[in-house]
Parts: C-alpha cells; sequence; structure tokens
C-alpha cells in the first residue's frame, strides 16, 4: 500500500521486521515510561520479547503494520480484534483495537500515523468489525489531538487518586490484572 511517489510505504509486518522495529519501539516506551515513571519501567530486553511480536505478526486475528521509507520503518501500528460478550447490559459487539502506534519522532508530521490508521480501519472493515478502539495516555496530548483529527472519540475514561502517605510506585505484591488478548503497555 503506497502513501507517495517518495518511497514511503504501509506494508503488513512480517518476523522478518522485529529487529528493525526495535528502535521505533524502544522510543515509544522511552515516552511512556519519561512521563509515567510509576506505571512503566525499563524493559529487560528488547520491548516486546520476540516470542509476543511472533505472535501478533501470526494470529490470524491481530496485525503489525509498518510504515516503511525506502526500506526504513519508521512507524508502526499493531492491531487485534475483540469483543464485547453479549451478557448484563452490554450490548453484543465485535471491534478492532489499536494496542501500540507509534511514529518516529523524527519522521512526524509526514501522514504516516493517519495512513497506519487507515490500514487499521481497512483490516478492521475486511472483518466486518463495528469500530476501532484504542487506549491514548493522559499526558500525551498531541496524541489526544491527533486521534480526534482523525474521528476518534472518548467513549470512557480511566482515572486513579494516589492514596495519601503511599509512594507513587508500582506494587511487587500483585501483578496488574491483564484480560485475555490485552497487550497495552
Amino acid at each position: 500500500m503506497e502513501m507517495s511517489g517518495n518511497g514511503l510505504g504501509i506494508r503488513v509486518a512480517s518476523e522478518a521486521d522485529y529487529g528493525a522495529l526495535g528502535p521505533v519501539f524502544a522510543e515509544a516506551e522511552r515516552y511512556h515510561r519519561e512521563a509515567l515513571p510509576h506505571v512503566f519501567r525499563a524493559p529487560q530486553g528488547q520491548f516486546p520479547p520476540p516470542s509476543l511480536f511472533r505472535q501478533w505478526v501470526s494470529d490470524s486475528g491481530s496485525a503489525v503494520f509498518v510504515a516503511d521509507d525506502l526500506g526504513d520503518p519508521v512507524g508502526f501500528v499493531t492491531v487485534r480484534t475483540d469483543s464485547a460478550p453479549d451478557e448484563g447490559i452490554l450490548q453484543p459487539r465485535s471491534f478492532a483495537v489499536v494496542d501500540t502506534l507509534a511514529v518516529r519522532s523524527d519522521q512526524r508530521r509526514r501522514g504516516i500515523g493517519r495512513s497506519l490508521l487507515e490500514a487499521v480501519h481497512g483490516w478492521a472493515r475486511e472483518r466486518r468489525l463495528g469500530h476501532v478502539s484504542l487506549n491514548v495516555w493522559e499526558f500525551n496530548q498531541s496524541a489526544i489531538d491527533f486521534y480526534r483529527a482523525l474521528g476518534y472519540q472518548t467513549v470512557s475514561r480511566q482515572m486513579e487518586c494516589p492514596l495519601a502517605g503511599q509512594a507513587r510506585q508500582p506494587s511487587k505484591a500483585a501483578a496488574p490484572r491483564r484480560l485475555p488478548g490485552d497487550r497495552s503497555w
């Protein structure tokens, strides 16, 4: 999927892209860790681990799209399918979830993020999914503005309240609860 005549394109990732995407993953990870050190920590080794990346690119319910500039990966997006069950008060529905979108800082404002999301939207339409959902951290105002410009709307908001006298550090007592298929970081 070509974006423009200058060699910039969007394509589906393969396992072979893992090493080349390392710097893009590292920049996104570092950005979040510096903004929210009580939530994010430095990974041990490259993030994501090779086994997780392999799962993302090989599972039929997920995909990784790469923005490629003449062979140089400059951005990526991960997407997966999810659903809300037909129980309780929720409407049953199937949808796509963007877990991570990152564009190298020296490549921003070129339409790369928009093109990556257009690839996600096409992928979701092919699967007849009702909408695309994503999580964006509150500190990341430029990302919030970017998503809003593309028609994304805030549907819910997660909030937390630090307790008086308690340090804002991750607890070693219990791991965070993860839902099946959750790959957010």
